[in-house]
């Protein structure tokens, strides 16, 4: 089936004769029945045009595979962005330097959040927590340094022990 792109349009056929308008008024996409459902992708530049629309994913930036470490008292710097990392048994010093990380652990020595949207949860943090720069993370553990605040100014959140 042949894909057609339009730079101020992204849709989804859903089965039935559908047409969408592009910003100039002209046809841009028509979709018949019968046929596979039509997908066309659009660039995150153009978001703002985009009313209705479901992205799933980035296709240019795809999110690099979950990753499963043993840490074994390591430090580590996490500088992969959207990267997913699973870190087992005790690590030393985890400093997140990338935007939108998921990191789940079971020990840590201190961690130091340096980029955005980053959502850490594991057991203990054992001596330190410091958000440096970028804002949005939220960090949750169970046991360990005490939280000392649960949200600040730049939208970062810290859930642990009182």
């Amino acid at each position: 089936m042949a894909s057609h792109f339009h730079p101020a349009a992204t849709h989804v056929a859903a089965g039935h004769d559908d047409q969408l308008k592009s910003a100039g008024g002209g046809s841009a996409l028509r979709h018949r029945r019968g046929r596979a459902p039509l997908i066309c992708l659009a660039l995150a530049t153009l978001a703002p045009l985009l009313s209705g629309c479901v992205m799933i994913g980035d296709a240019l930036n795809p999110a690099p595979s979950p990753t499963a470490l043993a840490c074994d008292g390591q430090d580590l710097t996490l500088s992969e962005d959207r990267a997913t990392v699973t870190l087992t048994g005790r690590c030393g010093d985890i400093v997140v330097a990338a935007d939108r990380v998921t990191l789940v652990f079971d020990e840590i020595e201190s961690l130091t959040l340096k980029g955005e949207l980053a959502a850490v949860t594991g057991t203990t943090i054992t001596t330190n927590i410091a958000f440096a720069g970028g804002g949005f993370n939220e960090v949750t553990w169970t046991a360990g340094v005490a939280a000392q605040f649960s949200s600040d100014e730049s939208g970062n959140e810290a859930h642990g022990p009182s």
